[in-house]
């Protein structure tokens, strides 16, 4: 819709968009307390501890285990890279396919089952994996870029984000 606006400048574009990312970001973000990110928006700080279990993240955290998934989020990074630099073409979902270790025709006609990190999600949940590919794209380490196919509609493909990508590979 909002690429739709044939008035828009592509600087209100982009505003727009970013936007509605970080509305997305913060309904979807069921970890993070809610006031270090509402005030964070703002650019202002606020110590989680003294939320006290006053919002719905902080409350429902009680009791939750923590998963580093750093090692993880890295390897994802990098089989997103390794198709990115074979000037290949990866979805999204044919990503969290790939993660999953799904045995498709698709899959194995593209040898995408050859890339390092096939099946490297195959026993976590699916929620937790969307959240790790939804806060790798908010961060920018991962983007989508679209493409028009041959019958005219445009597909969102995945790219690592080389400056963002160097800087969380080092970290």
């Amino acid at each position: 819709m909002i690429r739709k606006d044939e008035g828009a400048t592509e600087e209100s574009i982009k505003r727009q968009e970013e936007a509605a990312k970080a509305v997305f970001q913060y309904c979807e973000n069921t970890t993070d307390c809610r006031r270090v990110q509402v005030l964070q928006h703002f650019d202002e700080r606020f110590d989680k501890r003294l939320c006290d279990r006053g919002c719905d993240n902080c409350e429902a955290a009680e009791g939750r285990v923590a998963e580093d998934v750093l090692d993880t989020a890295k390897k994802i990074v990098k089989l997103v890279r390794a198709v990115n630099d074979t000037h290949a073409t990866m979805t999204m979902h044919q990503l969290a396919s790939v993660l999953r270790g799904a045995n498709t025709k698709e899959i194995r006609s593209r040898q995408l089952d050859q890339l390092p990190g096939y099946g490297l999600a195959k026993e976590m949940p699916s929620e937790l994996l969307e959240l790790i590919l939804n806060r790798l794209q908010y961060l920018e380490i991962l983007s989508d870029y679209s493409q028009m196919n041959a019958r005219g509609f445009h597909t969102a493909y995945l790219q690592a984000c080389y400056v963002s990508y160097c800087t969380f590979m080092t970290n």
